[in-house]
């Protein structure tokens, strides 16, 4: 066989697998306000229900945590674009509060975490 074939071979195959390696790296789906940063995306989304007292599916549904069935995850994607990366202490306060009255807690369980969750997490080059 022609080298050139051979090579030529192996880049279209390596181009046609490229695609779902690149996306099994990305596993998360339908992100409009964070960026995917892999393993620190879950972590932080695990501090933030923790902080604030809530189960996952306070914002997802159970296993299909891409979905937008839910309209808690709405107002979730407002606090985030009201904290993540934002300096003015008191407009986060704000956001955390409107987030509180939407899901029904008088407060955050660990503030703390909260902002550990929020200082984690980065904003989509799209938002």
């Amino acid at each position: 066989m022609n080298l050139r074939l051979i090579l030529s071979a192996l880049l279209v195959t390596g181009a046609l697998t490229a695609a779902p390696l690149a996306e099994a790296r990305r596993p998360y789906k339908n992100l409009k306000v964070l960026a995917d940063n892999g393993r620190t995306l879950k972590r932080a989304m695990k501090y933030l229900s923790k902080g604030l007292g809530v189960k996952c599916t306070a914002c997802h549904i159970k296993g299909k945590w891409a979905k937008d069935n839910v309209a808690e995850k709405d107002d979730a994607r407002r606090f985030f674009r009201g904290t993540v990366g934002v300096a003015d202490r008191p407009a986060r306060s704000a956001a955390l509060a409107d987030l509180l009255k939407i899901l029904d807690r008088s407060s955050a369980r660990n503030e703390a975490l909260v902002w550990k969750a929020v200082s984690m997490f980065e904003k989509s080059d799209d938002h």
